[in-house]
């Protein structure tokens, strides 16, 4: 016996936010696994060895086997490792909002849906995602810029913490503003940014509560797939840094398990950050049934595509 499947817009109670958002995982696994190897392993492989490079590069100097080159290669695999994880946010973010819209526009939900079908819809995901981190990137900077002047002309550092209590503040509402530009199309960037704000502000101890617990939850998630990882670099660590003439860490082996356990905890980073996506979305769809009554839209245009294949009812003295 199917499920019947999971409404984007509905007014959920806390428990229920959860309790959808795994098993909205649970019935689409197949597609969101599949989904998340072609979209972000590759990018996962690069990762690793940027990750690995710093490490590498840092032990070095510790051992006291420094140079500018070294300094050099640390610098660009820094910057190498903020744009591949920038962009695997954007491809992880577009990914699972494309996979929720097509769930909730589609009669038979992700049943029997492909990549290729959802490929439009995460195409559209991610030109958004990436012009709506563009902006909010321009308007931190900007405040950045302001605060930093007004401590200058001032030597307050009040200014600094004042600021930084409204940024941590402003998380919260800011959190809805990518589902509202990715699931309303007729939205702008700028109005995606009003209406996501004016939905935070009203649920917003809610939202806060409940982005606590899902925090909660991805980071227990990412310190598991983490461990490995950060249990041979430790023993790498240790034994490169003494004279003891242990050199089994230095072997080519170690150093390519060491590399695997890294793209291991890249990957399960982004499957853990997905499931407070499939969260969030599912909280800004109880938000905005809330306000607009989506749904009852929804059962409208519904109703009224149904009412075109009762047509032959009109015509039924004509089939006698």
């Amino acid at each position: 016996m199917e499920r019947p499947k999971i409404p984007l817009y509905k007014i959920r109670s806390f428990g229920d936010k959860f309790s959808d958002t795994f098993e909205f995982i649970k019935e689409n696994r197949r597609v969101w696994f599949k989904g998340n190897v072609y979209l972000l392993l590759p990018l996962c492989l690069l990762q690793a060895l940027c990750m690995n490079s710093v490490f590498s590069e840092m032990l070095d100097m510790e051992t006291g086997v420094a140079s500018e080159a070294a300094m050099i290669k640390v610098g660009v695999s820094y910057i190498l490792l903020f744009l591949f994880f920038m962009l695997g946010t954007i491809l992880l973010s577009a990914f699972t909002y494309a996979m929720m819209r097509y769930h909730n526009e589609q009669p038979n939900g992700l049943r029997g849906a492909t990549l290729k079908d959802l490929k439009p819809m995460i195409v559209k995901c991610a030109k958004r995602a990436f012009l709506i981190g563009l902006m909010l990137t321009v308007i931190i900077f900007v405040i950045l810029f302001v605060m930093g002047l007004l401590i200058a002309a001032s030597g307050m550092v009040v200014f600094f913490l004042i600021f930084l209590l409204v940024g941590v503040a402003a998380i919260v509402p800011l959190a809805l503003i990518y589902p509202v530009y990715c699931f309303e199309d007729n939205e702008t960037v700028f109005s995606s940014i009003q209406r996501g704000i004016s939905l935070g502000l009203r649920s917003y101890w809610g939202i806060l509560g409940f982005l606590l617990v899902l925090s909660f939850l991805t980071n227990t998630l990412q310190s598991i797939f983490m461990i490995p990882w950060y249990i041979m670099a430790l023993i790498k660590g240790v034994f490169g840094t003494s004279n003891s003439g242990v050199a089994f860490t230095d072997s080519a082996i170690y150093n390519f398990v060491l590399y695997l356990f890294g793209v291991l905890q890249a990957f399960g980073m982004y499957l853990s950050t997905s499931l407070s996506l499939v969260g969030l979305g599912f909280q800004y769809g109880s938000i905005a049934e809330e306000v607009d009554g989506f749904s009852v839209e929804e059962d409208i245009e519904h109703f009224e595509e149904k009412s075109g294949v009762d047509a032959d009812i009109d015509n039924f003295d004509k089939l006698v």
